[in-house]
């Protein structure tokens, strides 16, 4: 069931020509982001946005032999399909959280799930 208080976004995602980047912003406002990374077996991969930290994922088909850059979190899954699930945490329901919240939603743009090249 989806709350419609909160920011959510679900990305499925089959790449057999590239990595796919995952850029998740730590929480500001009072409000954060958390979800997960799971594999095409549902098989979760990495935990997102734990400890209110964002960070740099790098989501890499499984024959991907190049190098990792610095500053990215490597996932590597053993199917070429994977599937990205992200909502929003607010400190509280209260009108005013709600309010940052949509704060930090219209600010941090940088929310981005791509391809990687």
């Amino acid at each position: 069931m989806h709350n419609a208080e909160d920011l959510s976004a679900a990305s499925p995602n089959a790449k057999d020509d590239g990595p796919v980047v995952v850029d998740l912003p730590p929480a500001a406002n009072g409000s954060s982001f958390l979800g997960t990374i799971i594999d095409a077996w549902q098989v979760p991969l990495t935990d997102v946005g734990f400890e209110d930290k964002g960070g740099k994922y790098l989501v890499l088909p499984p024959d991907y032999t190049g190098e990792v850059p610095a500053g990215y979190i490597p996932v590597r899954p053993k199917t070429y399909n994977t599937m990205i699930g992200i909502r929003s945490i607010l400190a509280s329901n209260s009108e005013e959280d709600e309010r940052k919240g949509q704060r930090a939603g219209e600010a941090d743009q940088n929310l981005s799930i791509g391809q990687g090249r």
